[in-house]
C-alpha cells in the first residue's frame, strides 16, 4: 500500500476510495420542489451503486456511490464513533496513513477514508484539512453546534454547490441537480451568463443562476441552525523541496502516481500522446504492469491517436483506440450539452465524455493530465510573458549597475525610484498590459460583441487582478480560474455523464508546490522542465511534438448534415428560450461569422431548452 506510513501489521488495509454524488438540505424550510430524495434521483449517475439517506432532527444528507474500493465496508453518510459528527464525503485521500497516526488509539471500524475524515474532523476541527492531500468535497454535520459546514479541495476537482432560503440550505455536488422546477432563462445570472459568452464557463465564484452558489476551490462554507452562513479558505501545509530538482520531480509523480492508482477495479489512463499524459502513463506503468491507456481518435483530428499509439508501443499498455463515427456525432452532442450540469462551451468535454463512456467496460477509474500546463507554462501564449518579463530584467539590470552608479556619483539617489518608473513606463509603452494580453488569449469574444447579444454594455473582468509583468502571476490567474472553471469542470462532468472517476495527479498538493517553488529560469516556457526531466525517458517524438488541445475539431463537425441542422433548429429560431434574454439578430450575426461562438450558442441553447422552462 503506498502510503507516507506502512499500514498495521496484518490488516486488511484497503481504502473505500469511490466517486460519489453528494446533497441534502438544512433548516426550517423542507424544500418542497428539492426534497433531498429527488437530487439525489438526478445524481444516480454519479454514484449507481448504492445510496443512501440520512436524516438527524432538521438536517438530511443523501449519498449515491460508485464503487471503487472496499464496497461493502464505509457506508455512507457516517457517523463519527461518538455519535457528535456526520459525514457526506466524495473523493479520494491520497495519505491516509500519515492521517491514521494522528490518532493512534482510535479503534478504526473501516479501513476507509471516509471514517478517518469524520473522525479528524471532529477530533481537530478544520485545521485538520492543511494536512490532507487528495480531491474532495465534504458535507460535516456537527450535532452539538448544530451547524453545516461544506468543504471543497484547493484546486477544486469535486465540485459543490448550494443554495440559500430563509433559514434554510441545500447542497449538491451537481447544479443541475437543484434547479427549482420552473426555473427559467429570465432568472440567469447576467454577469455570469456574459462571462460563460466570453469564456466558454462559468466564472468559478459564480453559477448561471443567483440562487445557487459554488463553494470555492478551498473554501469551508458553514451554515447554523441560526441562519448565519461563515466562509474561510485554507492551504495545505507548505513544503521545501531540496535540489537537484528533476530528480525531485520524478520521484514526487512516481510516488504521487502510484497513491493515485489504489483501486479494486481496473484504473487506466487517458493518453492524448502529448507529454502530460505520456508521464502520468509511464509513471503508472512502473506500479500496474497490466496498465490500459484509451485514446480518441475524430474526425479531422487523428494526430492525437497517432502520437498515442506511439507511446503506447512504447509503453506495451493495453491500449484502446476510441472512435466517432460522423453519423452518432449529432445525437453524441446532443446528450452532452442537454446533460452538463450547467452549460459548458469547450468542446473538449465531447471527447472526454466519449471516451470515458466506451472505457467505462474496461474501468471505472482513469488518469488525466489536467494541471500540467497551468503549472509548468505549458500554453503557446505563455512565451509573451516569459520574453516580457525578461525585458524587464534587462531594464533593471541596465538601471541597477550602470544608472544607479551614475546617479550616487551626481549625488541624486533619491531620484532612483522616480527614474526606475520613467524606465518601466518607456519599456512598456506601446505593448498591451498583461491583464489586457491574458483576456485576449482567453476569450472568445470582445466585451462589446457579448454586450451586444445581451442588449447592455458590458465589462468583465476577473478577480479584480492587477497587471504585472509576471509569469508566475498569469499562471496563478489560469489557476485560479481556467483550470477549475473549465478543465476540471470538464472531466468532472464528463466522466461523471459515464460514471468514470477521472483523477489528475499533477494536482496533488506536493506537484503544485513544487511547481510553486521553481524560479522562472528553472520553469522555462512550453513545458520547458518537464521535457528536460523526461529527456531521454519519453520518446524523442512526444517531447518535441507541438501542442496540441484535447478539443474537437468544430469546423468538421459542423460540416456534418446533422450536426449544422441541430445548430440551424437551436439557433436561428427566434422561438427557442435562448432570445428571451439574447438579441436574435446580434445572435445569427456572430454565430454565422465564428465556429467557436457557433458552439459556445449552440450549448448554451440545447442546455437551457433541456434544463430551464420558457
Amino acid at each position: 500500500m503506498n502510503t507516507s506510513k506502512s499500514p498495521p501489521a496484518g490488516k486488511d488495509y484497503r481504502y473505500d476510495l469511490r466517486m460519489c454524488g453528494i446533497c441534502g438540505n438544512f433548516g426550517e424550510l423542507r424544500f418542497n420542489s428539492l426534497s433531498t430524495e429527488l437530487i439525489l434521483e438526478n445524481l444516480k449517475h454519479r454514484g449507481p451503486d448504492d445510496s443512501k439517506i440520512y436524516t438527524f432532527e432538521n438536517l438530511t444528507l443523501g449519498h449515491c456511490r460508485l464503487s471503487i474500493q472496499d464496497p461493502t465496508n464505509s457506508i455512507q453518510p457516517m457517523q463519527s464513533s461518538s455519535g457528535k459528527s456526520v459525514i457526506s464525503y466524495n473523493g479520494e485521500i491520497y495519505n491516509l496513513g500519515e492521517l491514521r497516526t494522528k490518532l493512534p488509539t482510535h479503534a478504526w471500524k473501516t479501513s476507509g477514508d471516509t471514517e478517518v475524515l469524520v473522525e479528524l474532523l471532529e477530533e481537530y476541527g478544520f485545521e485538520i484539512l492543511q494536512e490532507v492531500e487528495g480531491m474532495f468535497a465534504i458535507a460535516f454535520w456537527d450535532t452539538e453546534s448544530k451547524a453545516l459546514s461544506l468543504i471543497r479541495d484547493q484546486m477544486g476537482e469535486k465540485p459543490l454547490y448550494f443554495s440559500l432560503i430563509e433559514k434554510s440550505m441545500v447542497f449538491s455536488s451537481e447544479l443541475k441537480s437543484m434547479l427549482p422546477s420552473n426555473a427559467c432563462i429570465k432568472d440567469v445570472d447576467k454577469i455570469a451568463l456574459a462571462h460563460f459568452l466570453k469564456y466558454l464557463y462559468f466564472p468559478v465564484d459564480r453559477t448561471i443562476l443567483p440562487f445557487i452558489q459554488t463553494v470555492m476551490p478551498g473554501e469551508c462554507v458553514t451554515f447554523s441552525s441560526l441562519g448565519e452562513l461563515t466562509r474561510f479558505s485554507w492551504k495545505t501545509k507548505g513544503r521545501v523541496f531540496s535540489i537537484p530538482a528533476s530528480q525531485n520531480l520524478k520521484s514526487i509523480l512516481r510516488n504521487v502516481v502510484m497513491r493515485t492508482l489504489v483501486s479494486d477495479v481496473p484504473v487506466g489512463v487517458m493518453l492524448s500522446g502529448g507529454i502530460d499524459s505520456s508521464i502520468i502513463a509511464l509513471e503508472a506503468k512502473h506500479s500496474h504492469p497490466n496498465l490500459k491507456t484509451f485514446s480518441v481518435r475524430m474526425p479531422g483530428h487523428s494526430e492525437d491517436a497517432d502520437y498515442a499509439e506511439i507511446m503506447a508501443k512504447e509503453l506495451k499498455t493495453d491500449h484502446h483506440v476510441v472512435e466517432f463515427r460522423k453519423s452518432e456525432m449529432a445525437a453524441l452532442i446532443l446528450e452532452v450539452l442537454s446533460n452538463t450540469p450547467q452549460p459548458f462551451g469547450d468542446t473538449s468535454i465531447i471527447p472526454v465524455f466519449h471516451l470515458a463512456k466506451c472505457a467505462s467496460s474496461e474501468v471505472k477509474v482513469l488518469l488525466s493530465g489536467d494541471g500540467a500546463d497551468e503549472l509548468f507554462a505549458g500554453y503557446a501564449y505563455y512565451d509573451k510573458y516569459f520574453n516580457l518579463e525578461s525585458q524587464r530584467s534587462k531594464t533593471n539590470t541596465y538601471f541597477n549597475i550602470g544608472v544607479l552608479n551614475l546617479l550616487q556619483l551626481l549625488g541624486m539617489g533619491n531620484k532612483k525610484e522616480f527614474i526606475q518608473k520613467k524606465l518601466k513606463h518607456r519599456m512598456e509603452s506601446g505593448i498591451e498590459s498583461p491583464r489586457k494580453m491574458w483576456d485576449k488569449d482567453l476569450s472568445i469574444l470582445p466585451d462589446k460583441s457579448v454586450g451586444q447579444m445581451l442588449r447592455q454594455n458590458i465589462s468583465i473582468s476577473k478577480f479584480g487582478v492587477q497587471d504585472f509583468l509576471n509569469v508566475k502571476s498569469v499562471l496563478s490567474w489560469d489557476l485560479a480560474s481556467y483550470l477549475p472553471g473549465d478543465l476540471l469542470f470538464k472531466s468532472d462532468s464528463g466522466g461523471m455523464m459515464a460514471s468514470v472517476e477521472i483523477r489528475a495527479p499533477f494536482l496533488n498538493p506536493e506537484v503544485v508546490e513544487f511547481a510553486h517553488q521553481l524560479k522562472l529560469k528553472e520553469l522555462q516556457p512550453n513545458k520547458g522542465f518537464l521535457k528536460e526531466t523526461y529527456t531521454g525517458v519519453l520518446p524523442n517524438s512526444v517531447l518535441t511534438r507541438k501542442k496540441q488541445g484535447f478539443g474537437g475539431p468544430i469546423t468538421e463537425w459542423f460540416a456534418i448534415p446533422e450536426v449544422n441542422d441541430m445548430a440551424s433548429t437551436y439557433l436561428f429560431d427566434r422561438s427557442r428560450g435562448i432570445f428571451q434574454e439574447l438579441d436574435f439578430n446580434r445572435v445569427r450575426k456572430i454565430a454565422t461569422k465564428s465556429a467557436i461562438a457557433r458552439w459556445n450558442l449552440l450549448a448554451l441553447s440545447i442546455w437551457v431548452e433541456h434544463n430551464l422552462v420558457s
